[in-house]
């Protein structure tokens, strides 16, 4: 397909280029000679180099742009290409994951090994690497701990208006659905520990992902609309930049999770723990999170990071536990 297209614009070139020099000959060797006017046989002679000298730089230059044009279909072809490749590779790398494994799970009996036994590790690792190499490619990367120290005013990413789908993972979000549909990042047997997960740009909308164990991943950047994470643990979850519009997280562990320019629109997180939780943007330029008609009934919000104003955006905050440890009414 792209081998045709490019053809049709390389046809589709040499015909306007020659269309091009055709009407631009009669116009040129017009203009010439009325400039020129030449009356005699010296004079015409002239007129004729003038005018084979102008055509020559004419289709020197058109072939250049000719060349250019053609330079520029190569290259995004080329990229195209690569892309196409690429999106080939995490098919097949993420089909061999699956595969892995299921064998895990009927051969080697991985759901009744523990976090630490060789089985369970590797499950970890394989399980870490596939979401790392589901990555899209992105100009901006969403900020983790490791990164905040070179963060500047100039550099901080921040949370695109509108949800991208060509933009998301939709494989990392098969991948974390399929450990916890198969039990393996359960909170209260945890068999697959996906701590320090890159969970970045993940389409996690309306996954169903309650008691799930997320504890210590990235989650930076993804689309969490209407997910499920009542009972999850999410502590010390970097979860900036997130799009959580309707979430439920009620009684979830979010315990010095980081929500710095996430949108919590509608989310319910009634009874969740939030203490020592960063709501408000920590450096210079980084926007705060958004709370509006959140619902925060009961949740514990000690020592969390959250200025008044945006408390003033939630629509419940009936017997929350507030950051300076006095409860709410």
């Amino acid at each position: 397909m792209l081998v045709r297209v490019t053809a049709i614009v390389v046809v589709a070139s040499a015909v306007l280029i020659l269309a091009v020099l055709l009407v631009g000959g009669v116009v040129l060797w017009n203009v010439l000679a009325e400039y020129m006017h030449p009356t005699t046989f010296s004079g015409r002679k002239d007129l004729v180099n003038m005018f084979v000298l102008s055509t020559a730089a004419a289709v020197g230059s058109l072939s250049a742009i000719a060349a250019v044009g053609n330079f520029i279909a190569a290259r995004n072809q080329l990229r195209q290409q690569r892309r196409l490749d690429a999106e080939h590779s995490k098919a097949d790398a993420q089909q061999k994951f699956f595969e892995t494994m299921y064998e895990m799970l009927m051969e080697k009996d991985l759901k009744s090994s523990h976090p630490y036994d060789d089985v369970a590790l590797l499950a970890r690792a394989q399980s870490l690497t596939v979401l790392k190499g589901l990555n899209v490619e992105v100009r901006d990367t969403p900020i983790s701990r490791d990164s905040a120290s070179k963060v500047t005013p100039w550099n901080i990413p921040k949370r695109p208006k509108r949800i991208n789908a060509a933009a998301l993972a939709s494989g990392k979000g098969e991948v974390i659905t399929f450990l916890h549909d198969t039990g393996l990042i359960d909170r209260h047997k945890t068999i697959v520990n996906l701590a320090g997960a890159d969970i970045t740009r993940t389409n996690l909308v309306f996954a169903k992902l309650n008691q799930s164990n997320l504890r210590n991943t990235n989650l930076g950047f993804s689309a969490l609309n209407m997910v499920e994470f009542n009972q999850a643990n999410l502590s010390g979850a970097n979860l900036w930049g997130a799009y959580l519009i309707g979430a439920k997280l009620n009684n979830a562990d979010l315990t010095n999770a980081e929500f710095t320019d996430a949108d919590l629109t509608g989310a319910k997180l009634n009874n969740a723990n939030l203490s020592g939780a960063k709501f408000r943007g920590r450096w210079f330029g980084s926007p705060d999170a958004i709370l509006n008609n959140a619902d925060l009934s009961g949740a514990d919000l000690s020592k969390a990071d959250i200025s008044d104003e945006q408390l003033a955006q939630c629509s419940v905050l009936k017997g929350a536990t507030m950051p300076d440890g006095t409860k709410h009414p």
